[in-house]
């Protein structure tokens, strides 16, 4: 007997959300709406500032300050997690400020709090006409990538110095002259780790064998480090950090944010 269909995890994500409660499009559009009448109304207001503004227009800004927080007391996401979405949702708390009245009743800072009650309505409008929760996707979005950006020029600005270094360094010449300096200890180590024992050691010392392959050793060590300490090992030890900069650069130019636009 063939095994049941288990839905995959995106599936049973999506009808889960289908099976919350949803508001519907009549609704949605109204809110839309009326959010844009009162971001016109504040904008024109501010526009053309004529001392007090006028009582009708207080009434309908008091009147669609009241519609919007009737409106977003309905919103479904509040049914879902209320904390969460408020927390996402506050320039809609400023948005629902009756700007006008207070205005009217005398505001502190008018231009200042008049000027933050606008972008709050324009954000609100925004959200309510590319769908909810569009203003905070964009947001996150746009701060990851400012944080991407900054992280980014901090790292060229750190590769481009060490490659500055690197092109004044000599990296081969220092490890030859590290070398040079214990040249004595390193090669009694090489001599320590292959003797000549027996009958054959005691003909080779008769010989003056050993004495000539010691000299040789100590020949072969002093060309290494001469090779070491020479420009082209300088050249070729940059060239490899360099291919592996090359790449990190690489990386860091890929921007990671343009690709969940």
């Amino acid at each position: 007997m063939p095994e049941p269909l288990v839905p995959r995890q995106p599936e049973r994500k999506a009808a889960a959300i289908e099976a919350r409660p949803h508001r519907s499009r009549v609704l949605h559009w109204t809110a839309f709406a009326g959010s844009a009448v009162s971001l016109f109304l504040l904008a024109a207001w501010l526009a053309e500032p004529t001392g007090m503004p006028r009582g009708d227009w207080v009434g309908l800004d008091l009147l669609l300050s009241a519609a919007a927080i009737a409106e977003f007391l309905t919103r479904s996401g509040l049914r879902w997690n209320a904390r969460r979405y408020a927390v996402a949702h506050v320039f809609d708390f400023f948005a629902m400020v009756p700007a006008l009245w207070l205005v009217h009743r005398g505001l502190p800072f008018e231009t200042l709090w008049l000027w933050l009650f606008l972008l709050a309505r324009g954000a609100r409008a925004l959200d309510r006409a590319a769908g909810d929760g569009f203003v905070r996707k964009q947001l996150l979005l746009l701060l990851g990538a400012f944080e991407e950006e900054i992280t980014d020029r901090v790292m060229l600005r750190i590769l481009t110095r060490v490659e500055e270094d690197l092109a004044r360094g000599r990296f081969g010449q220092a490890v030859g002259q590290a070398l040079l300096a214990n040249r004595e200890p390193v090669l009694a180590r090489v001599r320590a780790a292959t003797p000549i024992d027996g009958a054959l050691g005691g003909v080779a010392r008769l010989a003056g064998i050993d004495k000539a392959v010691e000299q040789a050793e100590a020949r072969a060590y002093d060309a290494i480090v001469e090779v070491l300490g020479s420009a082209e090992v300088d050249r070729a030890i940059r060239d490899v950090i360099n291919a592996s900069f090359a790449n990190l650069r690489a990386e860091v130019g890929t921007k990671s944010w343009r690709g969940r636009t």
